[in-house]
């Protein structure tokens, strides 16, 4: 072994120049200062001190602010971007304020002070800004002079300043545990939050605000494509529901919802999700959908068919309680959802497959999915008419229950037991034949 380490060949002296600024570009991303990777080799030294890039990501290492004013010096006039994780946030941003208006990304966490002079000045290419534990004051402005064209902002653990212009352009906003004022968010703070960024592509609040039952405006997104949204207030498990009412997202595409607790949940909640799979489901392409039920919510992956062989993921939605305890599950909340993708799932160009993975209780669901209907004709309109297969855990498989539903809906539908980790040996399938499972 020891041998062959001393004949094998090193090829990253030979890369291109142009791949080797690169490769060093994610070394010194990754926490590599430069000034540490050049002692590496005489060929790494000379590349790194000849390239002033390198030098632009400004690290509050605890060295001193001597090394700190050698890397602002050798990164000539190329944007900077910023991360400090020290609580010497002052000492470090005294050094940068000259160069405010080549600052590019501004990471800033874990300093728990206030920025009173942080953006004092323009940082007109200002396009990232990362402050978690650092905080406004209530009369504080972002970047006097002139507004940055911010467009991912992430505020963690943090008072919000008064003025929100600089939000205007975004296409990403993040926010938890903020507060206004040093008081907790009201509805009217977050609307005016939301209403400052109509330019959004991904929305993410994890945060906790004072709900009200004003009726607002809808605010339009049009560009918005992702968003999450969860609370940890146990106190208002209805805080939601005047921020979903307010959202009017016509191309959105990922929505991950979650509830502190479920009971009490409104009206406009369903609403909104049945809005969101009738626009999901308005193309005439071969859609599937996977519904995954949790001892704690509700997954549904829709997928597209690209040709006869793929499928490309096209949306997600999920609805979850992040409490432990089952109990806090509302089960009428996934029928509800069953219900909604039964009136919004498009019949002539769609599949739908069940995964139950809730082993205590799967009664409420296969309830559900045997109260048909008939027609004129008298034919049975079952719910879910484009359900392929239903899959749950096999201590259900001999209960009358799943029999009744599997004789009713077997011929149609391809019903398993089996536990998600099981491999495809240990599968029990209905054999609408024998009238029973039968291990594959």
């Amino acid at each position: 072994m020891q041998a062959a380490q001393e004949v094998a060949p090193c090829y990253i002296g030979t890369l291109p120049l142009e791949l080797l600024i690169y490769i060093l570009g994610f070394l010194v991303d990754m926490g590599g200062p430069p000034d540490t990777l050049r002692l590496v080799s005489k060929a790494w030294l000379n590349t790194i001190n000849n390239t002033p890039q390198l030098w632009s990501r400004i690290r509050n290492f605890p060295t001193g602010p001597k090394r700190i004013k050698s890397w602002i010096d050798k990164s000539g006039n190329h944007p900077l971007r910023i991360r400090s994780s020290s609580s010497e946030l002052n000492s470090f941003l005294s050094l940068l304020l000259p160069e405010a208006h080549r600052w590019e990304s501004v990471w800033i966490t874990e300093s728990f002070s206030t920025a009173l002079s942080l953006f004092d000045k323009p940082t007109p290419r200002l396009r990232e800004l990362v402050l978690r534990a650092t905080s406004f004051e209530p009369d504080a402005t972002i970047c006097t002079g002139g507004r940055p064209l911010l467009k991912h902002v992430e505020l963690d653990v943090i008072h919000l300043p008064g003025d929100l212009s600089f939000l205007k352009d975004l296409d990403t906003l993040i926010l938890q545990g903020v507060t206004w004022k040093r008081e907790e968010l009201g509805m009217d703070q977050l609307y005016g939050v939301l209403s400052a960024c109509p330019d959004l592509k991904l929305l993410n609040l994890n945060l906790h605000y004072n709900a009200d039952e004003v009726v607002r405006p809808r605010l339009h997104f049009p560009l918005l494509t992702s968003m999450e949204i969860s609370t940890w207030n146990p106190s208002q498990p209805r805080w939601t529901s005047p921020l979903l009412s307010i959202i009017d997202a016509p191309n959105l595409l990922y929505v991950d919802t979650s509830f502190h607790s479920w009971p009490g949940v409104p009206d406009p909640v369903p609403e909104f999700y049945g809005s969101w799979l009738a626009q999901i489901g308005r193309t005439d392409q071969q859609k599937r959908y996977e519904i995954s039920i949790f001892p704690n919510g509700i997954l549904v992956d829709i997928f597209q068919e690209q040709d006869d062989r793929y499928w490309r993921e096209k949306a997600s939605l999920e609805l979850s309680c992040p409490m432990p305890n089952q109990e806090s599950f509302d089960t009428s909340i996934a029928v509800k959802m069953l219900q909604l993708l039964n009136a919004n799932i498009p019949v002539q160009s769609s599949s739908a497959m069940i995964d139950i993975c809730r082993p205590k209780d799967i009664s409420y669901v296969l309830e559900y999915l045997m109260q048909h209907k008939a027609d004129e004709a008298g034919r049975k309109i079952w719910p879910l008419p484009t359900l392929r297969s239903v899959r749950f855990s096999p201590v259900w498989m001999r209960s009358p229950l799943t029999t009744d539903f599997a004789r009713a809906r077997g011929d149609t539908v391809d019903i398993t037991a089996a536990e998600s980790d099981q491999p495809d040996e240990h599968l029990h399938k209905w054999n609408p034949e024998l009238g029973m499972f039968v291990q594959t």
